[in-house]
């Protein structure tokens, strides 16, 4: 539903559905017609094509899903499912505590989507908002929502009190700064370690398999450092953005692990392509 109100604006959508109805629906035989009808009908927004540079506006979305309402209870029971659960089983894959916001991203961003279902957690559910944040959100709050959509949760949520209060008591700037020197310093360590497994004659398959369990936590580091950083370059608040995406004025092959701890665009590439 978010994806079709951002990409198709309302007056395309219903003239889309008033002409496949008059093509194939004159005998009236088009089952479920007034449900797409309701579904596809304009919110009155005209949410432009996105760029590649910002994440998904707010769109109104409890509004666009209150048009096929959930049951109260079987939405609660699902967050708390999220909430409980490792749904994804991804405790093997990353099984650090300080992986855990990358081992529950799945289930965070299908906790995005699920709440506005039940709006009123968002506006008034202050305890569950907080244990929501605690969980999934403490030191990231730029979601992969669904396919490319990224969702800026210091903008989506500003309209619901409840989340609102719950995010700013972990978005402030020193919090987010004491999280980018960390994802900074990741980043360095990994690439130190990246070049020194790259070297030619390193990567036997004896050594690999010897040090199966060191190879497999430095690729999992490396992935954690590298989603957070694209993820959150792309956050639209400023002071945020300032922080996170401050550059040095020389450009240097690895980070700076001092100072401001700059991370610039072509270090992310950098340890892409190492872990390539």
């Amino acid at each position: 539903l978010m994806l079709m109100e951002y990409y198709i604006q309302g007056s395309i959508r219903e003239r889309l559905v008033i002409a496949f109805y008059r093509y194939c629906g004159k005998d009236g035989s088009l089952q479920h017609i007034d449900d797409v009808c309701k579904l596809c009908r304009s919110m009155g927004g005209n949410h432009p094509f996105p760029s590649n540079t910002w994440n998904k506006p707010p769109l109104g979305e409890e509004k666009l899903f209150s048009r096929f309402p959930l049951p109260t209870s079987l939405v609660r029971n699902i967050v708390g499912s999220l909430i409980s659960d490792d749904l994804y089983l991804q405790s093997q894959s990353f099984p650090n505590f300080d992986q855990r916001s990358t081992r529950l991203s799945r289930q965070a961003a299908m906790l995005y989507v699920i709440l506005f279902f039940d709006p009123n957690i968002l506006l008034n559910d202050e305890g569950l908002m907080r244990e929501i944040v605690d969980k999934f959100f403490n030191d990231n709050w730029v979601i992969a929502a669904y396919m490319g959509m990224t969702v800026d949760l210091s903008v989506d949520w500003m309209r619901f009190p409840a989340a609102k209060a719950a995010l700013d008591n972990v978005l402030q700037a020193a919090n987010v700064r004491r999280v980018h020197i960390s994802n900074a310093k990741l980043i360095g360590q990994c690439m130190a370690e990246l070049r020194g497994y790259l070297v030619t004659g390193i990567l036997t398959d004896t050594f690999v398999l010897d040090n199966t369990n060191d190879l497999l936590n430095c690729m999992r580091r490396c992935n954690v450092a590298i989603r957070w950083r694209i993820l959150h370059r792309r956050t639209r608040n400023k002071e945020f953005h300032d922080i996170i995406c401050a550059t040095n004025a020389k450009n240097t092959s690895d980070p700076k692990l001092e100072g401001g701890f700059a991370i610039h665009v072509n270090h992310v590439v950098s340890a892409i392509l190492l872990t390539s």
